[in-house]
């Protein structure tokens, strides 16, 4: 409860620095199914996802988004389960957006089950008609494992016609077993949206590299690819998202580095000597 208050008030004071110009959030928001890889220097591993977001207004400016989904992820050792859940409020006029968010993320595996708790600070800028740029610092936390992480990232979104979008991500993060080890994880990615014209139909893609460096000099890279479908509804575009809609990313989207629906669910895949975070 103290977090809520603390992000709601922190939404309260960027709104009112940020200036009265007024555009009101639609009721909207879509549903997906998604596969994915990750590609690891050890195995590989393939995800299943459905999940959806909805956004709708709660004043003038205010607005709430709330972030559901399910993805399995299955290697050759596990097959684990991953729910995930997160609620973003926010502030939108027609220049920019500022939000935070909370949320959880439970996995299930063949050996164990972890719950990870996180929250975010959020920003979007709306550059003219066709450009949109934002950036976003997040923490989660699993108690399971004594296991904290920090990080920051940054995206890039153009919008060639109103129902075509391309965008570029770069982050950067931290995890800390709060026991003097630490991993830092770099990464660039790009994913691309087009939506039909005569239905509220979307397919949707990207690719994510990842590097991942301990800090016994130990350093492995990751490639992550998804590609997927979205069914939209109460909204008129990707653009119309964009700007009035459910646009957020969820905090499983580690990074804001997995294309479109945090297609990467465990960095304990790839992660040298870290039993959990499913991110």
């Amino acid at each position: 409860m103290r977090l809520l208050k603390t992000i709601a008030a922190a939404v309260a004071v960027m709104a009112i620095a940020a200036g009265p110009a007024i555009a009101e959030t639609v009721t909207s928001g879509h549903i997906d199914a998604s596969y994915g890889n990750v590609n690891t220097d050890g195995p590989d591993v393939d995800i299943w996802g459905v999940g959806g977001k909805i956004a709708a207004p709660v004043g003038d400016t205010l607005g709430v988004q709330v972030d559901a989904a399910w993805y399995n992820a299955d290697d050759d050792y596990s097959d684990t389960n991953v729910l995930t859940g997160t609620v973003h409020l926010f502030d939108r006029n027609e220049n920019r957006l500022l939000g935070g968010a909370v949320g959880v993320i439970r996995s299930d595996d063949d050996f164990d089950d972890t719950t990870t708790w996180g929250a975010a600070l959020e920003s979007d800028f709306y550059i003219g008609d066709n450009t949109t740029l934002g950036a976003r610092a997040e923490w989660l936390t699993n108690d399971d494992a004594n296991i904290d992480f920090w990080g920051v990232d940054a995206h890039a979104r153009y919008f060639v016609t109103d129902n075509f979008r391309v965008e570029g991500n770069v982050g950067w993060g931290t995890i800390d077993d709060n026991g003097g080890d630490n991993v830092d994880v770099w990464g660039v990615g790009g994913e691309a949206e087009y939506r039909l014209d005569s239905v509220p139909l979307s397919v949707f893609g990207g690719v994510s590299w990842l590097n991942v460096d301990d800090n016994f000099g130990d350093s492995s890279d990751v490639t992550v690819a998804q590609i997927g479908v979205r069914w939209a509804f109460g909204e008129d575009s990707l653009k119309a998202r964009d700007r009035t809609g459910a646009s957020l990313k969820p905090l499983d989207n580690l990074l804001g580095l997995a294309p479109v629906g945090g297609v990467i669910s465990g960095v304990s895949y790839y992660v040298p000597e870290e039993p959990t975070f499913e991110e």
